[in-house]
């Protein structure tokens, strides 16, 4: 289908006033009732994995709303992330590792913070993302991000643009996707526990290398 098609999915109720966003405690990362799609989105070939949470940027809604080519695009790159996990870390990590028997992953789709300020974005550094780890720029300020994985609810959060202009799929957002389903594969396999400290750094390389060899280059 187009990606124009008009976006089937509806949130589970109106948007929050700014009142309530203004009520909201710091660091809350993980989406709450009222940000939730009324229905989440089951990517086909990757059971397990669902899209509960899509915000996508008005006026920008063809590429960065959920329209079934976009998520014909999140399911082919998980269908592929995922299968090619267990090959993968036989040969990159040097003891045997359980696959993560199920995977289960909620993702959120959300803006970077590039089209202006918004209620619910990737650049919330002092709001709903003041917890997650973060590195900075050498004058101290806070490096933009495209997508994290929150170990302790299991969440993944990616920028929402999946589709670009011209309706093909975003090469950078697909590397991001599968980027954060290897974190999340990771830590429930409990590969992520193995690492050296710091561990986050080191399942960093680990899945910058997995981008790789699946063709997706950082």
């Amino acid at each position: 289908m187009g990606s124009g098609a008009a976006p089937p999915y509806e949130y589970a109720s109106a948007a929050l006033t700014p009142e309530q966003l203004a009520a909201l405690p710091v660091g809350q990362m993980t989406p709450f009732a009222e940000e939730l799609l009324a229905q989440p989105v089951e990517l086909e070939g990757c059971p397990g994995v669902r899209i509960v949470e899509w915000r996508p940027t008005s006026g920008r809604e063809a590429t960065t709303g959920p329209t079934p080519a976009a998520v014909s695009v999140l399911s082919a790159v998980c269908a592929v992330a995922i299968d090619a996990f267990d090959a993968f870390v036989a040969v990159e990590v040097p003891f045997p590792v359980p696959a993560p028997a199920d995977v289960r992953v909620d993702v959120s789709l959300l803006p970077t913070g590039s089209d202006g300020p918004v209620a619910r974005t990737l650049a919330d550094h002092d709001g709903r993302f003041a917890r997650r780890d973060k590195t900075f720029t050498h004058d101290g300020a806070v490096h933009r991000i495209g997508g994290y994985t929150d170990f302790a609810s299991g969440q993944v959060f990616v920028r929402h643009d999946v589709l670009t202009g011209d309706g093909s799929a975003n090469a950078y957002v697909a590397m991001i996707f599968a980027h954060e389903l290897f974190h999340a594969m990771s830590w429930q396999s409990g590969l992520f526990m193995t690492h050296g400290v710091p561990r986050g750094e080191a399942d960093e390389r680990l899945a910058r290398r997995f981008t790789a060899s699946l063709g997706l280059d950082e």
